[in-house]
C-alpha cells in the first residue's frame, strides 16, 4: 500500500501495529546528492518533517487566495508539531506575543474553533472573507515569528507594495459568520 497522506500514513502505521502485523514502512525522499529520490525506511508514525512541507502547501494555497476551511485543520497541524519541537506545552504558544496578547488568544479561539468541525477534504468549503482575514493574519504572523526557510514560505509579491490597510488587524467577524462556518448554533 502507498499513500501521500500523513494522516492516512499514520493511521496505517497503528492498524498495522494493533495487529501485530510486522510490515515495513518506508518513506520517498528526495537524494539532495543525486536530484533522484529514495526510499528511506520510516520506523515511527508519523513520517519526518512532512509539517514543513504542508507548512509550504499552505503558504502557496493561502498566497493563491485558495484557502479553505479545513486548512485551519492542517494550519493546527503545524502549530501542534512546532510547538511540540520548540518544547511548548500548547500550539497556543506559536501564535501569542506574551501570554495576555488579545489578539494572540482570539488567534487561538479562531483555531480551535475552525479547527474541529465538520471540514473534509474531500468536500472543501469556501471560508467567509472575514475568517479568511484572521487565517492569513495567524499564518503569516506564525511565519513571521520563526525562521522557516524563504524558499518555502517566499514573501508574497504584494509585499513590495504595501496598501493602505496592509498589517492592519482584520475587523471583527460576526457572530453569525463565524457560527456558519463553524456549525455553531
Amino acid at each position: 500500500m502507498s499513500t501521500h497522506h500523513a494522516l492516512f500514513f499514520n493511521v496505517l502505521h497503528y492498524e498495522l501495529k494493533s495487529h501485530k502485523l510486522s510490515a515495513l514502512q518506508y518513506v520517498l525522499k528526495r537524494d539532495r546528492q543525486t536530484t533522484g529520490y529514495l526510499l528511506a525506511e520510516q520506523s515511527n508514525d508519523t513520517p519526518q518533517f512532512y509539517h514543513v512541507a504542508a507548512l509550504a502547501d499552505l503558504w502557496q494555497v493561502a498566497q493563491n487566495g485558495q484557502a479553505k476551511t479545513f486548512h485551519f485543520n492542517i494550519l493546527r497541524t503545524i502549530l501542534e508539531k512546532t510547538a511540540l519541537f520548540l518544547g511548548h506545552r500548547h500550539f497556543s504558544e506559536c501564535i501569542k506575543k506574551a501570554a495576555d496578547d488579545a489578539d494572540g488568544i482570539l488567534h487561538q479561539r479562531f483555531v480551535d474553533l475552525l479547527s474541529h468541525g465538520k471540514y473534509s477534504m474531500y468536500e472543501p468549503t469556501e471560508m467567509g472573507d472575514d475568517t479568511k482575514d484572521y487565517f492569513l493574519t495567524i499564518l503569516r504572523g506564525f511565519v513571521e515569528r520563526h525562521p522557516f526557510n524563504r524558499d518555502l514560505v517566499p514573501e508574497p509579491a504584494a509585499a513590495a507594495e504595501p496598501t493602505p490597510d496592509a498589517g492592519a488587524a482584520p475587523q471583527p467577524v460576526a457572530a453569525a459568520t463565524l457560527a456558519q462556518e463553524t456549525g455553531a448554533p
